[in-house]
């Protein structure tokens, strides 16, 4: 049973490997998760006079090139997000957090183009659009599934400790043949 965890924790590490666009290292990466685009009228320009962007937020490396060719197309789209750190290493993540909360961003060839609003700001874009973004929180657990891996290995290793135990059980219950 133990070598079949194993070899699942393998084929897992590989997939993610080769899939995850995060980085190798230890890493506390800002992201932004979309909540929504925003439409193009008179009262979110209104409600957004006073917000300029403030920096651009690469993109990881893993989603560079794809995320680079898609911006070209929606690069006038305005969006809301929110703003958050994703702590991850060996490209899984383990921990998500809060950082700066809702933005309004654009998405640009070398990155994310941000706007940090203010709560008066969101009010009124709210208003604007009738939707309410001040309620959204972020998701934890597409930023939790790092921890599935250390959970596979601690299961893998009390199997392993189990079956030894097992076999030198199994060898001291032997009758001595002379």
């Amino acid at each position: 049973m133990n070598r079949v965890i194993l070899l699942l924790l393998a084929a897992g590490a590989v997939a993610v490997f080769m899939l995850s666009p995060r980085s190798w290292s230890m890493a506390n990466t800002p992201r932004i998760e979309e909540v929504a685009t925003l439409p193009e009228n008179a009262a979110v320009e209104t409600a957004l006079a006073d917000t300029y962007p403030n920096m651009v937020l690469p993109y990881l490396p893993g989603e560079a090139q794809t995320r680079a060719v898609a911006a070209l197309q929606r690069q006038r789209d305005r969006r809301v997000g929110y703003a958050y750190r994703e702590v991850s290493i060996m490209k899984m993540p383990l921990w998500a957090y809060g950082d700066g909360g809702l933005v309004v961003y654009r998405e640009l060839p070398q990155g994310y183009s941000v706007e940090p609003i203010e709560p008066e700001q969101v009010s009124a874009l709210e208003r604007a659009t009738g939707t309410a973004y001040s309620t959204h929180r972020l998701s934890l657990w597409p930023h939790l599934w790092g921890w599935l891996f250390a959970a596979g290995f601690i299961l893998w290793w009390f199997l392993a400790q189990r079956d030894a135990a097992g076999r030198v059980e199994a060898t001291k219950a032997e009758p001595e043949t002379v």
